[in-house]
């Protein structure tokens, strides 16, 4: 403790005291005995602050109450913020870690240190302990700023702290008052326990988030969920807002049970990759809403604690669980919520991305949970399942009650007009195939022309025409000659440019691929390498982002594109869901898939405002492959090919540079229909 060079009194913003100043203390401690007097439970508020790294350590605590009668009821206004600092001990007690004592006696008038009524932290090492003493009222009202006087077993305070500990030692050695621990133990045996990974939180209650702007599109779509029975699907262009929309609606509906006196719902919240659940864990708390669980990580580091994150259903606090797919399908998880509904419990789902649930399997599995996810959001740019009318149905009557109209319909054109999203040029770069995929691309269009009027799908015709796009080998020259065209165009620094590839795979797993397939998959991580491999020649920093980049490493690469440090980013489809990417200013799409809803996906993400740029125009370019020759007859090539690329007309046609980019389009059609 020694060591600790602690000032006599300090205050200041509670999170930096407690980082600068306590958090040491708890980490040399080998007990921690916290004391407060009276009835007030507000002490227990000042008692945990500054224990947060106690949620990952095996240490004893002690507390000791004065004054204790009846353990007091909380009010409604101060549960959910005591119950957000409780879950430090209500963790420890899981583990055995915790002893309380209480007495009806005061401290005595002798004792300054205890008879000052204000709650104190008594960190003790093998030899040498500290006093924090805490100014009582704060930070539990919701002042950020901590009042804390420090003394210690040595020196001028070394007989104040030492009467402190006797006095300590009495008080274990007498007859408890059991009615106040009995009660406080039944209260912290029904709060979820924090966690290893647990963030402290220095504010007092589930509060919005101040200052963030709601657009008219995002009020609209929360008052149609409620009038939809709190069901429904927010179908908004990406980049719009769901994210805040969706955390919007439960703060209302939050607030709405609160004043009511009704329960609140714990909310479940899945995604598609473990990048957007992190993203979401830090806008749920920079809402304002307690840290959430994390249940993608480690399964023993969140299954333990998931029945009772989900149990609770408080007034004034919404407990949050961020899963990814792959986790909410797992037998455990889906068995654990089917558990909770047979006892009675439910929950509200936000469903990110929601096509990613329209598999058969995982469409059984939610249809079955119905009874426990008594409301529900469905959030997506493109909700609609292409080419499976069914299952877009199942998931529309299950996210809207058996609606078949959105409750929030917010299209590209709405956001561009709104300034919600930022306007743009589209510049389209048209490549062209060799002769002999060239005849089998058109072969494979034609036919699937066919089944498509027949009503019949065939995925393998879909698989076989994306692979001859992922592997016609065009990228890399398109690239060049769209990298030159910028560096002779632009008079600036190159940066915030931001490169789609083709999915490209780390050396671990292409050795886990079939002999068969591994040439292949070398190929594409080759092109991405290629690509790296020429703009380092440029004197251009250039990083990529796969789906196995670990966690730290891709914050640490957005931050320092955000920057400019780094100025180009490669990417692959881990980016195309939900993801925020920081001041994307150019875009180069080498590979976008003959789906819609990826082509929408990328579209949101590179058109999301930056408000370090209030003035942002994006310009993209984009490279569409295209066949040149074929033996069917020239009008019926360029029947085919209309279909091909109607989807970058339709991005051309809201572009500032329509008329350029359409007439690029009309000649690459032209060119592409030539015998």
């Amino acid at each position: 403790m020694r060591e600790v060079k602690l000032p006599l009194s300090q205050r200041g913003h509670a999170r930096l005291l407690c980082e600068q100043q306590v958090y040491p203390l708890v980490e040399k401690a080998t007990l921690v005995q916290l004391i407060a007097c009276g009835p007030a439970i507000e002490v227990l508020w000042a008692l945990t602050c500054g224990l947060g790294p106690l949620a990952a350590k095996e240490k004893r605590v002690q507390i000791f109450i004065y004054g204790a009668e009846d353990f007091p009821e909380i009010p409604a206004s101060l549960r959910s913020g005591l119950e957000a600092r409780l879950s430090i001990l209500s963790s420890l007690h899981l583990r055995g870690l915790l002893e309380v004592f209480a007495t009806s006696q005061h401290p005595p008038h002798s004792n300054k240190l205890l008879s000052s009524a204000r709650p104190i932290s008594l960190f003790s090492d093998l030899s040498d302990s500290v006093a924090v003493s805490w100014e009582k009222s704060l930070p539990f009202r919701g002042n950020g700023d901590v009042a804390v006087d420090f003394k210690w077993s040595f020196g001028d305070p070394q007989k104040e702290v030492e009467r402190a500990e006797k006095e300590l030692n009495r008080v274990k050695s007498t007859q408890p008052q059991p009615s106040w621990r009995e009660g406080f133990t039944r209260f912290i045996g029904t709060i979820p326990p924090a966690g290893p990974e647990f963030a402290e939180d220095f504010d007092s209650v589930d509060q919005p988030l101040s200052g963030v702007q709601r657009f008219a599109h995002q009020e609209q779509a929360i008052q149609k969920w409620f009038e939809n029975e709190r069901h429904g699907i927010f179908k908004m262009c990406t980049g719009s807002g769901k994210t805040i929309t969706s955390l919007a609606a439960v703060a209302e509906r939050s607030k709405k049970a609160h004043s009511l006196g009704g329960k609140q719902l714990p909310v479940v919240v899945s995604v598609p990759t473990r990048v957007l659940a992190d993203q979401w864990c830090k806008e749920i708390t920079r809402f304002g809403f307690s840290s959430p669980l994390k249940a993608y990580n480690a399964t023993q580091s969140w299954l333990p604690r998931l029945r009772a994150m989900l149990k609770s259903q408080n007034p004034g606090r919404c407990n949050f669980v961020v899963t990814t797919y792959k986790t909410f399908g797992d037998v455990r998880f889906v068995e654990t919520l089917k558990e909770l509904a047979r006892e009675g419990f439910q929950a509200l789902w936000i469903a990110d991305e929601m096509h990613n649930l329209a598999s058969s399997n995982m469409l059984k599995k939610i249809e079955a949970l119905g009874e426990y996810f008594v409301e529900r959001i469905g959030l997506s740019a493109t909700p609609e399942i292409e080419d499976n009318k069914h299952a877009t149905n199942r998931l529309f009557v299950y996210f809207q009650r058996g609606s078949t109209t959105t409750v929030g319909l917010y299209e590209l054109l709405d956001g561009i007009r709104d300034k919600v999203l930022c306007e743009y040029d589209y510049y389209p770069f048209p490549q062209y195939l060799k002769a002999e995929n060239s005849e089998r691309f058109m072969n494979i269009l034609r036919r699937l022309e066919a089944q498509e009027r027949e009503g019949k799908i065939d995925i393998d015709l879909y698989r076989q025409k994306r692979e001859i796009l992922r592997t016609s080998g065009v990228q890399v020259q398109a690239f060049s000659s769209i990298l030159q065209g910028l560096l002779q165009k632009s008079n600036e620094r190159i940066s915030h440019t931001l490169i789609y590839c083709p999915p490209g795979y780390s050396k671990s797993a292409v050795d886990a691929l079939e002999s068969d397939d591994e040439e292949d998959e070398v190929e594409e991580q080759r092109l991405l390498t290629d690509i790296i491999k020429l703009l380092a020649g440029q004197n251009i920093t250039v990083a990529s982002i796969l789906g196995e980049t670990p966690q730290g490493q891709r914050e640490q690469i957005l931050r320092e594109f955000k920057t400019g440090e780094i100025q180009m980013l490669c990417a692959v489809s881990c980016l195309d869901e939900g993801v925020d990417v920081p001041g994307i200013k150019t875009a180069i799409v080498l590979y976008s898939v003959d789906r819609a809803k990826q082509f929408i996906q990328r579209r949101g993400r590179i058109l999301r405002r930056d408000p370090s740029n209030p003035s942002k125009v994006a310009d993209i370019h984009d490279v569409i492959i295209l066949p040149q020759g074929s033996h069917l007859p020239p009008s019926r090539r360029e029947e085919l090919l209309k279909r091909e690329i109607k989807r970058y007309g339709d991005f051309a046609q809201f572009a500032r540079n329509k008329d350029d980019a359409d007439k690029m389009l009309r000649l690459a059609l032209a060119t592409a229909s030539e015998t």
